[in-house]
């Protein structure tokens, strides 16, 4: 089914719903990535990270309500450690080469998914492809928080 024969078949409410949800999902993953790249707060950063998660992941709810729902839990609610520096160079830099190169792994990954699940939806793709973005960006962002909380501890 492609993208726009799916929104068709939903009710206006959960049409905006899914809207909603995916567009704050990409823009805090966008911000996000832009605030770590210009050596931005990583504390705010982590937290449009989670913001980010919980939106994609409820998108993909909304995708699919008669499927299972995603695996990927909620990442909101785990609280930012103070021991995390504000600025992220800082943070890295005090990491291990494989530390860092995971998480920025982990972050590209999500920044992809994204912005191919976007080009999907703005394309009439194909749903199925669209939620495949969707899980990849979810998986990454959680994995890219649990590993940022890891090396700050």
């Amino acid at each position: 089914m492609r993208w726009n024969e799916l929104l068709a078949t939903l009710p206006e409410d959960r049409q905006q719903g899914l809207m909603n949800a995916l567009t704050l999902g990409c823009g805090h993953t966008a911000f996000a990535v832009r605030l770590l790249d210009q050596d931005g707060d990583s504390r705010h950063a982590l937290d449009c990270l989670s913001i980010a998660h919980d939106a994609l992941r409820a998108a993909r709810g909304l995708l699919n309500p008669a499927g299972p729902q995603p695996a990927v839990a909620s990442v909101r609610g785990l609280a930012t450690p103070r021991s995390l520096p504000r600025r992220w160079r800082g943070f890295v830099a005090t990491r291990s080469l494989d530390q860092a190169l995971c998480m920025v792994a982990l972050m590209t990954a999500a920044v992809a998914h994204t912005r191919a699940a976007a080009e999907a939806i703005m394309d009439d793709g194909q749903v199925d492809e669209i939620q495949w973005h969707l899980i990849g960006a979810t998986a990454a962002l959680a994995d890219a928080r649990r590993q940022v909380l890891a090396a700050a501890s």
